[in-house]
């Protein structure tokens, strides 16, 4: 779900994998943050549901984390063979009780429900095991490969064409935070919207038993991400080793510029 900050006029979301979950708690505990939309719903997602309405993202300053992509790709890999497939449906199910009593939802649309997120499940598992044949540069390599062929058929015309693949989730984003520099972008926002005293980020959510990401990858994976995506890892300032630091978060547009200083 999205954190909606009505005093700062700012619509957070939360991209999986980038620290979200702390600046989460950090606005709804500083800053009257509240909880729009569904777990990690992106802008397009809310606005198709009901959840906010167009009019709403065009007066709010729209903000996302981002990471170095290659570190991300193992984190995520890691999760599908970690237990992370567990406690995402013991989340789901608990949410349908949650909504069953929130919606008086009747006993056979809770059996629907239940139903659907059986075969999600049983799906995911059945993915996750042949993940786990194929192994992490078989995986990745593939993906990013499938991901570029997509390209082909998407629509080109908007002016972010890479959200969906290294940088997901972006789509309305005008303020990204680096995951790396996550505690000195947030501030430097937050200086802006006219919060003068600086907030703390507690470091959350370590992936157990990961080592460093480049030990994940061969030379030949590497190169093909770097290949395909260079265009994408240059406009966010990232490389296989690392990051260009730069002071503050990185604005997408102008739009987004003037709103974070007005």
């Amino acid at each position: 779900m999205a954190i909606l900050c009505k005093e700062l006029s700012l619509l957070y979301v939360q991209v999986p994998a980038t620290g979200c979950s702390v600046v989460g708690q950090v606005l709804k505990r500083q800053f009257g943050g509240e909880d729009v939309g569904r777990k990690h719903d992106d802008v397009p997602r809310m606005v198709a549901s009901g959840v906010l309405s167009s009019s709403d993202v065009e007066r709010l300053l729209v903000v996302a984390n981002v990471r170095n992509p290659f570190d991300r790709l193992v984190t995520y890999y890691q999760r599908l063979n970690g237990a992370w497939i567990d406690d995402y449906f013991a989340f789901r199910r608990r949410d349908l009780e949650r909504r069953r009593q929130r919606e008086g939802l009747s006993e056979a649309e809770v059996e629907r429900a239940r139903q659907q997120i059986l075969r999600e499940e049983e799906r995911k598992r059945r993915r996750v095991r042949i993940i786990q044949r194929m192994g992490f540069n078989t995986w990745v390599a593939g993906s990013a490969i499938r991901w570029r062929l997509r390209d082909r058929t998407s629509d080109t015309t908007r002016p972010h064409p890479y959200l969906h693949h290294l940088f997901p989730m972006l789509d309305h984003v005008q303020v990204v935070l680096r995951q790396e520099q996550l505690e000195t972008d947030f501030n430097a926002l937050l200086n802006r919207l006219g919060v003068e005293v600086p907030v703390s980020i507690p470091r959350k959510n370590l992936t157990p038993g990961k080592k460093p990401y480049t030990a994940y990858y061969n030379p030949l994976t590497r190169r093909l991400i770097e290949h395909l995506y260079r265009d994408d890892l240059a406009l966010m300032g990232y490389r296989f080793d690392g990051y260009e630091p730069v002071e503050g978060p990185l604005y997408l547009t102008s739009t987004a510029s003037r709103a974070a200083r007005s």
